[in-house]
């Protein structure tokens, strides 16, 4: 299913998305990679800098309070956000 909506072309792309960290980084490093493709680099890359770490700073189930917190920590070193605020009014 990534693959058919990387394909897609388009002027412009939409993600939406629950709560993908909670669940696993891979998970959060494909939907920037439909988003905007090389953003958070090569997935091998990612895998070993960033999720091989984290999975070895814990060893409990993915919902440890204790797991987040060390993942958030990690995923810190990660590129800052982007875009600006958006005022919406009635």
């Amino acid at each position: 299913m990534a693959r058919a909506a990387k394909s897609l072309r388009g002027s412009h792309r939409l993600l939406l998305s629950g709560t993908p960290i909670q669940n696993d980084a891979l998970e959060l490093w494909s939907l920037f990679d439909f988003l905007m493709p090389g953003y958070l680099g090569q997935r091998r890359h990612f895998h070993s800098q960033y999720v091989k770490p984290i999975s070895a700073s814990y060893g409990a189930s993915a919902g440890d309070a204790a797991h987040t917190r060390r993942g958030a920590k990690l995923l810190g070193s990660l590129p800052g956000t982007f875009g600006a605020p958006l005022e919406v009014s009635p």
